[in-house]
């Protein structure tokens, strides 16, 4: 289950920032100004973990792109260096 969000106004980052800055041990922390969002502070955590979701979202969809183009009958062999299907193998994305 997802925590609530934390949403704080933006004078607490100015005037409390290390209250702020723990507060990211429990998710993603909402600023807003003037009742307003303004902006959303990740822990570096966060943030790996949402570019390693992005890029995995990405691969996906690459893979989907290539079912489809071969469900065409569109030609999508392309060379690759064999030095990349190896770092393929063990997990690493292929340069686009």
């Amino acid at each position: 289950m997802l925590a609530s969000p934390q949403i704080l106004p933006m004078s607490d980052m100015r005037n409390r920032h290390t209250e702020v800055l723990e507060k990211l041990t429990a998710g993603p922390v909402f600023l807003t100004r003037h009742g307003v969002g303004e902006a959303v502070l990740l822990s570096n955590e966060q943030w790996a973990s949402l570019m390693e979701y992005i890029e995995e979202q990405a691969d996906a969809i690459d893979v989907l792109k290539a079912q489809l183009e071969i469900a065409r009958g569109e030609d999508v062999i392309e060379a690759v260096d064999i030095s990349e299907l190896e770092d393929f193998a063990r997990g690493e994305r292929l340069s686009t």
